[in-house]
């Protein structure tokens, strides 16, 4: 669904029909940041889809996403954004920030990535062009098991190493494509990634490319302690979350067989009482039957 303006012309609550929009594209509009409060998405309530691209937004109100609680795609791409937005939506699936100069600091208060738990698939691909330039591979607050699918395709990286994905446990597919690692010792650095990658049965697209090659490197492909440390407390996190949802699902079910086995006994009840009625008028009947039986012998 198409908005009838711009941002700076946005939907009001006199359009009744905003509040059942489910997929909502603002492209090309040349909006301002100056444009977005915090009650600009409000009349959105049940929106999924959100597409922000090909602008000029910088940043956003920090709690401008709190009304999207059903928001599970976002597409922020070709923007000149610097940082993640905060409070994303904790219904976000999927993320795509490409084309953006995401610098260092990632808003929040925080130099780190801190996506929702329910995000599977993070887009940043060339989200260092500018003159921001990041060179660096992403990092994240804590481990986060649900991203499956990361792109960091067309980065300049300084470094790379294990530690920098060691709190994806649950990564899947990664893109390389043009990757470059600008380190002295970046062949050594590609192979050891690559090789945790492989270890850990990730798919790689693409491949990085080493800026400067020593072919006299001795390179060591064991990870590091704090790399095995990071993976090791993703998976417990992994593993608590399938265990919390394990949990819910079986607490539902031994719910749902208590109350069908209340309804039952109180349909049983209900049966034996009926028929205990039933024999019970029945006996009536015959009692009665007899005595007019008796009386008409007596006749």
């Amino acid at each position: 669904m198409i908005p009838p303006g711009p941002l700076n012309n946005r939907v009001k609550p006199g359009i009744s029909s905003a509040i059942y929009w489910e997929v909502l594209f603002w492209t090309e509009y040349n909006s301002r940041s100056d444009d977005l409060s915090s009650d600009t998405f409000k009349y959105y309530p049940k929106l999924r889809v959100l597409k922000l691209s090909k602008d000029v937004l910088v940043k956003f109100p920090s709690d401008i996403f709190s009304p999207l609680t059903k928001l599970t795609d976002l597409d922020l791409s070709e923007n000149s954004l610097t940082q993640i937005p905060c409070n994303l939506p904790s219904s976000l699936v999927n993320l795509n920030l490409n084309e953006n100069p995401i610098s260092d600091e990632t808003g929040c208060g925080r130099d780190c990535l801190s996506p929702p738990d329910s995000l599977e698939n993070l887009s940043l691909h060339n989200s260092n062009k500018g003159v921001f330039r990041r060179k660096k591979f992403p990092r994240f607050c804590e481990s986060v098991p649900s991203i499956k699918y990361l792109d960091i395709s067309a980065s300049s990286l300084d470094s790379i190493s294990s530690e920098d994905v060691a709190p994806l446990c649950g990564l899947q597919r990664i893109n390389l494509t043009s990757v470059t690692v600008s380190h002295s010792n970046g062949t050594c650095q590609k192979l050891q990634f690559e090789k945790w990658l492989g270890d850990r049965k990730i798919e790689m697209i693409g491949s990085i490319t080493a800026a400067k090659h020593d072919p006299n490197a001795n390179c060591s492909f064991a990870p590091t302690n704090e790399a095995e440390e990071i993976y090791r407390n993703c998976t417990y996190k992994l593993h608590y979350q399938k265990f919390g949802l394990i949990s819910i699902v079986v607490c539902i079910l031994l719910l749902a067989c208590i109350l069908a086995a209340i309804l039952w006994r109180r349909k049983r009840k209900r049966s034996t009482k009926k028929l205990d009625l039933e024999n019970s008028s029945n006996a009536m009947v015959t009692i009665e039957n007899r005595g007019s039986d008796g009386k008409t012998d007596e006749n």
